[in-house]
């Protein structure tokens, strides 16, 4: 069960799996050397472009349920939509592991939220020195969370992990003391402009749960993913770097196979004929052992499919009789 320690940590950093200096866009240099996989939701750029004001304003009719962010709104006093800016997660080994760190820039209402989730009975918390920084270790249960908070500007910069030494390599690291300048090699490419999610794998072996991504990522050796909107476009990217030219053959083919199945299931219901346009926007090209997957297509008739949608939804319950 999902301690009130967790929930809070989630409400503070993110709730965004259902979101001084520039917040938002990726900053490189706060992702650790050593990292195999990344994750940026840029909050800023996904309130900015307009699918992701259609998204938070229409979440009810595509089934996405807000009920845990009005909780922790009302909890903690901060909302993950306008007062979370960015969240970067990273770790060197596979997600879900205890080395994990996230990274979130907030306004000053993460002070009030911290001073909740400290006063919270079920939290035992303790202010602890780790080489020179303030970092509270909260603790529900058996289960216990490092976090840093500090002021930067009029915003805050929280950082968050459940191990402190790796806690202390991502302050060292933000700090610019890490003692080492090299980049994250799992960043080969920056987010596009507009880019509301970036994610990067090098480990690909982690997509390997996700049937049928296993396929994909069992001849791979780095898989990033950029979505977002750029001059009225949604955009996606995915860039998958196989260990050999035939092996990137292999992966286009899984992956053309894999639209081509979309757009065929797709056609056989008229209420998914907008997603097989949008499956038929997909290109997929392969040169040497690089395979790029590209869409792109433009919001305003997508939000008015999506809009003509819900009201034939609407329609036909309003026609269906009750029982």
């Amino acid at each position: 069960m999902k301690t009130a320690l967790t929930a809070a940590a989630l409400g503070i950093l993110a709730t965004l799996v259902t979101a001084p200096a520039v917040a938002g866009p990726l900053r490189p240099e706060r992702v650790g050397a050593d990292a195999e996989w990344v994750v940026h939701v840029d909050v800023e750029a996904l309130t900015r472009s307009a699918i992701g004001r259609f998204v938070l304003e229409h979440a009810g009719d595509l089934g996405i349920d807000m009920s845990e962010i009005e909780k922790v709104r009302g909890e903690l006093g901060i909302d993950p939509r306008t007062d979370v800016f960015s969240v970067t997660a990273y770790g060197p080994t596979a997600a879900g592991e205890d080395d994990g760190v996230i990274v979130a820039v907030t306004n000053g209402n993460a002070d009030e939220a911290m001073a909740r989730v400290m006063a919270m009975p079920e939290i035992r918390a303790e202010l602890l020195d780790v080489d020179g920084y303030p970092v509270h270790a909260l603790t529900d249960e058996d289960e216990t969370m490092y976090v840093h908070l500090r002021p930067d500007g009029d915003r805050r910069i929280l950082v968050a992990g459940d191990d402190r030494e790796s806690l202390l390599r991502a302050l060292r690291v933000l700090d610019g003391r890490a003692g080492d300048a090299k980049k994250a090699a799992v960043i080969t490419r920056p987010p596009g402009s507009g880019s509301i999610v970036f994610a990067a794998v090098r480990d690909a072996d982690l997509l390997e749960e996700f049937e049928p991504a296993s396929d994909i990522a069992r001849l791979s050796e780095m898989v990033t993913i950029d979505v977002g909107e750029s001059d009225g476009a949604l955009f996606a990217l995915a860039a998958i770097t196989a260990g050999n030219e035939q092996d990137s053959r292999d992966v286009a083919q899984v992956v053309q196979g894999l639209i081509a199945l979309g757009r065929l299931v797709a056609g056989q219901e008229p209420d998914l004929e907008p997603l097989r346009e949008l499956a038929s926007a997909l290109q997929v090209t392969a040169e040497g052992s690089q395979i790029r997957v590209q869409f792109e297509y433009d919001t305003r008739p997508l939000i008015e499919a999506m809009k003509e949608s819900f009201e034939a939804a609407e329609h036909e319950e309003e026609r269906t009789p009750d029982p």
